[in-house]
This record gives structure tokens, C-alpha cells and sequence, in this order.
């Protein structure tokens, strides 16, 4: 009897939940789990048992017997679980930061799964060649290796129970990389232009691909091996300057049928390998892939939460998805694209994070900000804490001559700027901030109010604790 990944000792469970354990063997399965039993019959070599979490607690011990062999799972935790998904952003661990790393006490009753960055199975061997680790629990020896935004969230959750971050993300990865071929099929549009075009892209044979593909890895980690070498000798300086000086990051990859970045590219090696463990909720930091098609891209990361509620079984799943943040160029539409998406769909909340991006480098250095305010959205959406969290625009009133921009929560007091468009002519007019709403005066017929459209945007309209509001282009 075997038991599949990702189902791991120190691993968390979603507490309250079914979860289903899968394996191979022969015979008669038990499963025995909390005081209960457990049993199946294995099937074509294979068994799946489903078990009751329960209630918040361990550690417990999954034991699993059949006529062969027996395996005990030791350090089994039941808590929350939440999904880190995205590209490298979220990717971006915490060796790579400069945020001091708290206390050890802090982020105790917190564990981690990587899911290995799989892309096509041949022969019966995965490719690329890669560990397939398992659940960690969170400690000085282990914390390096998590995703820092992840990290920094469970840390400021602040909650007493167990914490699980399941980590599937991929760097330069577009949504469409995380969706099933079916469902993009299902938007004509969106096939065309994400799944058709790539293909028609494609030069060479599989094998010649694959050849430029393994030819890339390998230059790609002589580079990652002379930065690190690099960042050792000189402590002083940030991992930017030190790619100003060095080079960076060899990219893109060739494009191929092993390329992770090609649509339906990692949906079924990396999420769909974790639907098995039911989640809390998504935290999903994406976005800077997919600038090339940004009037595409609230269409594509609808269809990508619909997919995954649909794969989770959960039509109310929630998704915390982090808005891009200051950067010199091309975050604006997705930055509004990831507003509009937040606002049309329930159980969907948007995390601004203005004022924590780096305007020269698309990786900020720094994710504990990031951090804080998901975790602050988090608290206050999912456990119903009353914790401040960024101000969000409801709606517009007209009232003789005079726009009021209504807001959920108080805003500072003081004079901002807005863009707008009258009479099909843009001008720039000031407004006022005052209680829960943003106002102004404007004789002609407005067809258009935009804020903070700009790369890297001055932060006007705040909370009255300094949180952000979301950049916004809403038509009147």
C-alpha cells in the first residue's frame, strides 16, 4: 500500500471538511483517523477513502493498514488552509527579501506546502527534474524557502489554530496558464488569443523544443548560482543593484510544448494535483504576465475563479486577489481589470497595495506591507473581525450639478485630484475628501471619473489610517 502526494506528514487539513486520501495497493483499505474507521476496497490498484476533519486541534496521526503494509502519518494537523497562487510575486520567498524575519514564537502553528513546478509528464517521469517534497512546518530552518506574501499573511492572521499555506504559483506565468484547455475553449475570444496564438508560435519538433528548453534551465541556474555568489560577497547591496551590475534574470524562456508559460501549461501538473485538499480560501497575486492582452484580462481571471470553484466543488470559495502594485509601467488596466473583477463577483475582495511597489523593479524586495493588508482583508471578509482594510468605492450620486463619490468606510479629509471626461473632453479637476465620500463640482455631463490611472500613481484618497483606496475608472 502506498499513499499519493501531497498528503504528507505535518501536513494541515481543512478543519470541517471531507477530505479524500487516495494511494495504491490491493485488498482492504482502513483508514483510522480521530476515533473512527475508515474502509474501501482497493479498485484497478487504487483506493480513495474520505474522512471528517473535525474540528480545529492536533497534532493527530493518520494510521493506514491493509493486509501488506501499514502507514502511520504523524504531526497531522487540522486548521485553515489557504491556496498562495499566482506567478512571482507570490513565488518570491523570503531568502529573497530584506524583511527581518520576526521572533520564532510569532510564526509558530504555521506549515507550508511547495508544490513542485511540473510541467509534463513523460515516460513516467516528471519534467523538469524536481523534488516533490512535502508539508513543513514554518521555523528558521524552513522559512527561507516559503513564499514571503504567504508568510507575512499567516503571521499576521494572528489566529490561535493551525495555519496551512499550500504554495502553487509560477513566475511569469499568465492566468491562462492555471486554466483547463475546456474551459478557455469555452471563450472563443479568450482561446484565440491566448491558446491559438501560442500554438501557432511554436517552431520545431517536441524534441528540438524540449532541447531549448533544458538548454535554458541550465543557463538560467549558472545564472542563479552567480548571483547567489554574487550577494554573498556584497551583503551591502540589494538584489536589484546587483542585477544592474550582473545582468538579469535570463528570460524569456523558448517556447515549446514543455513551456510552463503556455496556456493550460500548469493547471493540471501543479493546481489540479491539490484539489484534493479543500482551502479556506485563494490568495491569488497575478497579473504582470498578462499586460500584452490588458482589455482580455478581466474576462480571463473570471473564467479562472469560476474554473477553480467549480474544481474546489464550491461556487463560494473566496478569492483575495492582491491588486499590482506602483511599477513604471503597464499595471494600470490590470490593476482596474482586478477592481471590476472584486466588485462583479461575490465572495471575490481585492488588497490594494499602493505604496509598497518599487517603480524600477517588478519584484519588490520588501512583502511584509502585502502581507498585512491581505491578512487585514482576510480577517475582517472571512472571520468577521473589525479590522481596518482599504476604503472601496460603492457608487456615484448626482445631485444638481455636483458628483459625489460615495465610499464604505471614512476617508482622510483633504483635496485630491480626479480625472474626467465631458462632453468627450478630458480634464484634470479638483475634489474634495470629506467623511465617506470624495466630491466635486462640474457643470457639464460627465461621462467618465478616473483616479490614480498612472503607473506609479500619487496615493490621494486614503482611510483615515492611511490605507490606500483602489486606483479606479468608473463610467458615470
Amino acid at each position: 500500500m502506498k499513499l499519493d502526494w501531497p498528503f504528507t506528514e505535518n501536513m494541515v487539513l481543512q478543519r470541517d471538511s471531507r477530505v479524500t486520501l487516495s494511494g495504491t495497493g490491493e485488498g482492504r483499505i482502513t483508514v483510522s483517523f480521530r476515533n473512527r474507521d475508515y474502509c474501501c476496497e482497493c479498485r484497478n490498484a487504487k483506493w480513495r477513502i474520505e474522512i471528517e476533519t473535525g474540528e480545529a486541534g492536533g497534532p493527530f496521526s493518520i494510521r493506514m493498514h491493509s493486509f501488506t503494509n501499514d502507514i502511520v502519518l504523524h504531526e497531522v494537523m487540522i486548521g485553515d488552509v489557504f491556496l498562495a497562487a499566482g506567478q512571482s510575486n507570490m513565488e518570491f520567498k523570503m531568502s529573497q527579501t530584506n524583511d527581518r524575519i520576526p521572533q520564532e514564537e510569532d510564526f509558530r502553528n504555521i506549515y507550508y506546502l511547495n508544490v513542485p513546478q511540473y510541467v509534463v509528464r513523460e515516460n513516467g517521469k516528471w519534467f523538469p527534474d524536481v523534488p516533490e517534497e512535502g508539508w513543513k512546518p514554518v521555523n528558521r530552518d524552513t522559512v527561507d524557502d516559503l513564499s514571503a506574501a504567504a508568510f507575512w499573511t499567516a503571521v499576521n492572521l494572528n489566529r490561535d489554530i493551525p495555519i496551512g499555506i499550500i504554495s502553487c504559483n509560477k513566475g511569469g506565468t499568465s492566468a491562462s496558464s492555471w486554466i483547463s484547455d475546456q474551459t478557455l475553449k469555452s471563450d472563443p475570444s479568450l482561446y484565440k488569443h491566448y491558446r491559438v496564438q501560442y500554438e501557432q508560435s511554436l517552431k520545431g519538433t517536441n524534441g528540438e523544443q524540449k532541447k531549448d528548453t533544458q538548454d535554458y534551465f541550465r543557463g538560467l541556474e549558472e545564472y542563479r548560482i552567480y548571483l547567489k555568489e554574487y550577494m554573498d560577497k556584497h551583503p551591502e547591496l540589494s538584489e536589484g543593484d546587483i542585477k544592474d551590475k550582473i545582468g538579469h534574470t535570463p528570460w524569456p524562456p523558448p517556447k515549446a510544448y514543455c513551456d510552463f508559460r503556455k496556456p493550460n501549461g500548469l493547471y493540471r501538473t501543479m493546481f489540479r494535483r491539490i484539489v484534493c485538499m479543500p482551502v479556506k480560501a485563494v490568495m491569488y497575486y497575478q497579473g504582470e504576465d498578462d499586460v500584452e492582452y490588458p482589455d482580455h484580462y478581466q474576462d480571463l481571471l473570471t473564467l479562472l475563479i469560476r474554473s477553480w470553484r467549480h474544481d474546489y466543488r464550491s461556487c463560494t470559495l473566496p478569492f483575495f486577489i492582491v491588486q499590482l502594485p506602483d511599477y513604471r509601467t503597464g499595471f494600470v488596466p490590470i490593476r482596474e481589470a482586478q477592481r471590476r473583477t472584486s466588485t462583479s463577483l461575490k465572495h471575490v475582495f481585492l488588497t490594494v497595495t499602493l505604496g509598497t511597489g518599487d517603480t524600477i523593479n517588478i519584484h519588490p524586495q520588501h512583502k511584509y506591507i502585502v502581507g498585512e493588508r491581505l491578512a487585514a482583508s482576510i480577517r475582517r471578509n472571512l472571520y468577521g473581525e473589525d479590522v481596518l482594510i482599504s476604503p472601496e468605492i460603492k457608487r456615484v450620486k448626482y445631485e444638481t450639478g455636483k458628483y459625489h463619490l460615495l465610499y464604505d468606510r471614512m476617508l482622510k479629509n483633504r483635496k485630491i485630484t480626479l480625472h474626467i471626461t465631458a462632453d468627450d473632453k478630458e480634464e484634470s479637476i479638483a475634489a474634495y475628501a470629506e467623511g465617506r465620500e470624495v466630491s466635486f463640482v462640474h457643470e457639464k455631463n460627465v461621462g467618465e471619473i478616473s483616479y490614480a490611472c498612472e503607473d506609479v500613481p500619487e496615493i490621494e484618497i486614503q482611510g483615515i489610517t492611511g490605507l490606500p483606496a483602489s486606483p479606479f475608472s468608473i463610467k458615470v
